[in-house]
Order: C-alpha cells, then structure tokens, then sequence
C-alpha cells in the first residue's frame, strides 16, 4: 500500500526542475530567476550603430547554441550552459576588435533579400549560413545571410533576441548565393518587446 501511495504521488505532483536560470531582457534589474527545463542561456544582439540589445533565459536543448553569428547589419553572441543552477550569471564574451578570417559570405541587403553583398567573416565563423528570422509579434519571417560559427548550424536556434528557423550551413565562400537546396535557419528571433527595436 505504501509503495502505491509512493507511485501515485510520482505521477500526480507536477516535475520539479533542479535547474534555476536567470531571465531579463535588455536593461531589466535585477533579473527573475525562473525553473527551467532545458539550459540557462544569454545571449547580446550588437547593431550597426553601436546599439546592442541583451537577454538571459531559460532555453530548449535542441535550440540552444554556443557561439556567433553575422548578418551584416546584426551580429550576435550567444551562450548555453547546463553545468550548474544559475550559470547565466554572465553575458557571452565579446571580441573588442574581430579579426578576419579570410573567410566571405554574402549578407542580405533590404528587407526582401533581393540583393545581396560579401560580409567578411571574422573569429571562429567558418560557416555561410541562410535562413528566416522571425519579426514583430506576428511572427513574420524575413530572409536573412551571412557568417556563422559552426556550432551555430541548428535546423532552428533560439537566442530570446534572435531566432533563427529552416537554417543550412555550408563551408564554401560564398557557397550561401540562395540557390536550389539552401534551407537556412539561423535566423534572429526577436521577442515580441525587443522587436520593435531591432527591425526598425
């Protein structure tokens, strides 16, 4: 009887999670601490211009990723970590200077895509990469190119201010020209209250 009563309350009371992120977005202080599910993640979106947008949250594993991307007018760093509770403490680290890495890809020009100019890729992005990111609280999805860390090659990413979805990666330059079988997800997923501020 003590075993059944053991078993029902396994089954009845809702799962707990050990793991325990921070959660903000952009100047917010002090961050929330939330229960999480998946990985603690943080992530910093720079704009041309010199504005940058931050985020901390709770992220699914599958749309969790470590690294950098490049879009031309956004570049954005992101991290993951699962190693303990709260380990989104500190935002990814960010390189004063880039350097080039000799490595080209072409980077959307317009909203459309319709044309298309070489970005030269810097740090650890060895990766062209093509996809749609989602804009505005309706979800609407707008081509975006560019270079993008390995690591970063997720059918879709998350990273709170950006999002990416159907993303490809190749390794050739300038192999990301949008010709037949390129489905690219990398893409920057703006939160509803963020998006304003990044396609505007």
């Amino acid at each position: 009887m003590h075993l059944l009563v053991l078993i029902l309350g396994f089954m009845l009371f809702p799962k707990g999670y050990a793991m325990k992120c921070y959660k903000c977005t952009g100047a917010a202080v002090p961050c929330k601490k939330e229960e999480c599910p998946g990985k603690c993640a943080a992530a910093t979106v720079m704009y041309e211009g010199g504005k940058n947008m931050t985020m901390k949250s709770c992220m699914e594993d599958k749309m969790c990723a470590t690294g950098s991307m490049n879009v031309g007018s956004r570049r954005a760093y992101a991290m993951c970590c699962s190693d303990a509770p709260l380990c989104n403490n500190m935002y990814p680290s960010i390189p004063e200077n880039p350097q080039p890495n000799g490595k080209k890809c072409y980077t959307c020009t317009g909203n459309d895509c319709s044309e298309m100019k070489e970005l030269t890729c810097s740090g650890d992005e060895d990766r062209c990469m093509s996809g749609y990111a989602v804009t505005g609280s309706q979800g609407k999805l707008m081509k975006v190119m560019g270079c993008a860390e390995s690591s970063m090659c997720m059918s879709n990413i998350n990273m709170g201010v950006m999002e990416v979805r159907e993303a490809t990666c190749c390794d050739g330059d300038l192999c990301n020209n949008g010709g037949p079988g390129i489905a690219v997800s990398l893409l920057l997923l703006v939160a509803p209250v963020v998006s304003v501020a990044l396609f505007n």
